[in-house]
């Protein structure tokens, strides 16, 4: 809505998120760290900020690993995404996050399952020049987002999911992205010396 500050909007996102999350829950039973699903996604930032006027994102990759936790899922993920700068003066810009993320998670059918959560970690952007690859600044900063994913596959073995998750880097001016991703993934049972560490 005009005359909304972003911080509204992100909070309007998190208790919507939070909310959604909640009610996902009541469908969830599934033993803490008794799982492990590893997945691989592809990657595009959708987002309309300021920095994509100057460099347009190009497609990124994640990995992620992911368990029930005492209450939903907990994630490990790290992506990296590439920018291609508009001007050919400019400098050539590469993201490089890591989240750790909570997500409520429901089996809405026997193939289709619902998430929904929030995301906090830590994201780097290094400047470099386009012909040595050489660096010439980083930056390094603070992220949040909330997301939203639905899971095609069974309770086990391989899985495929759509998510999009919207997310802001705490730069003194904060950066918005929307990350889209397309995501193959492999769930198996947790190994019992790791599953040991785990809990």
């Amino acid at each position: 809505m005009p005359g909304r500050s972003v911080g509204q909007r992100c909070l309007c996102l998190i208790v919507i998120s939070t909310a959604t999350a909640v009610s996902l829950l009541q469908g969830q039973s599934a033993e803490p760290f008794s799982t492990l699903e590893l997945s691989v996604s592809a990657t595009g930032d959708l987002g309309h900020d300021p920095l994509h006027r100057h460099w347009r994102p190009e497609p990124g990759v994640a990995v992620r690993m992911t368990t029930p936790f005492y209450l939903g899922l907990a994630s490990l993920a790290v992506h990296r995404m590439p920018y291609t700068p508009v001007q050919p003066d400019q400098l050539d810009l590469g993201a490089l996050t890591a989240t750790l993320e909570w997500n409520a998670a429901r089996r809405i059918s026997g193939w289709l399952e619902g998430r929904a959560g929030v995301q906090v970690g830590h994201s780097t952007f290094k400047f470099h020049t386009q012909q040595e690859r050489t660096f010439i600044l980083e930056e390094s900063e603070l992220l949040s987002g909330v997301q939203v994913a639905l899971l095609l596959g069974r309770a086990s073995g391989w899985n495929l999911s759509l998510s999009a998750a919207h997310q802001r880097v705490y730069t003194s001016t904060p950066i918005r992205l929307i990350v889209a991703s397309i995501s193959a993934g492999y769930l198996v049972s947790t190994p019992s010396w790791l599953r040991t560490i785990l809990e």
